[in-house]
């Protein structure tokens, strides 16, 4: 069975080993795409997908290449027919970016321990930005969909820092808040929310010469 880690450095797994060993980034590119939408596509749009810039007879050609590649090792996972391309469900259970967003959706709000337990485990699901380091130049439209696919889960970390954060705050639960709140600017360094959050952490937990010097040096 595969299972993809798109969070950070993207490594897609075949029975728990890691594939290392494609053709072509755009072998990785398809199965990636596969796996974080769910979707049955069209040949017709992979095709385009992959390669926008080359002619569709080109592109068709190209694609029915790759998929004879991948099905060497992907196997039963890869389901193709003459016209789409899709993986099995059981193939898209562990994808790491859509347990993340799933598991985001599932706490609106946090007013309760068990909430906040539950975000905190699921923001360390987030390993980093979504395919970071991975890229396609001569696919433009995959470089987009990677684009606003990254955007779209930093957005929803950072909001969920955010409710967690004030939660901690509220509830006077400041160390742990102050971990957080430097977990939060792991993730984004230049939040203004985040340095407000820690600088507010810090002096409730009468730390304020640290809180000053975390001040000071956000306005260096």
């Amino acid at each position: 069975m595969l299972s993809f880690r798109l969070l950070g450095q993207a490594t897609v797994y075949n029975a728990e080993r890691p594939l290392t060993k494609f053709r072509s980034q755009k072998e990785a590119a398809l199965l990636i795409y596969l796996a974080h939408t769910g979707q049955t596509v069209s040949r017709e749009f992979m095709a385009e997908f992959l390669w926008s810039e080359r002619s569709p007879q080109q592109a068709r050609s190209n694609l029915r290449t790759l998929l004879s590649r991948l099905r060497k090792w992907a196997g039963d996972a890869l389901v193709t027919t003459r016209t789409t391309v899709s993986l099995t469900p059981e193939s898209r259970q562990d994808v790491d970016s859509v347990r993340l967003l799933e598991a985001l959706t599932q706490v609106e709000q946090v007013t309760a321990p068990d909430a906040a337990a539950q975000l905190e485990q699921a923001l360390e699901l987030y390993q980093g930005a979504f395919l970071a380091g991975f890229s396609l130049p001569d696919a433009p439209r995959f470089e987009q969909w990677t684009l606003t696919v990254r955007e779209q889960i930093h957005r929803q970390v950072v909001a969920a820092y955010r409710k967690l954060g004030e939660y901690f705050l509220s509830t006077g639960d400041v160390e742990r808040g102050i971990g957080l709140a430097r977990r939060w600017l792991h993730v984004d360094e230049l939040d203004e929310g985040a340095h407000l959050l820690l600088t507010q952490l810090l002096i409730e937990a009468d730390r304020a010469g640290e809180a000053v010097a975390h001040y000071d040096a956000t306005r260096e």
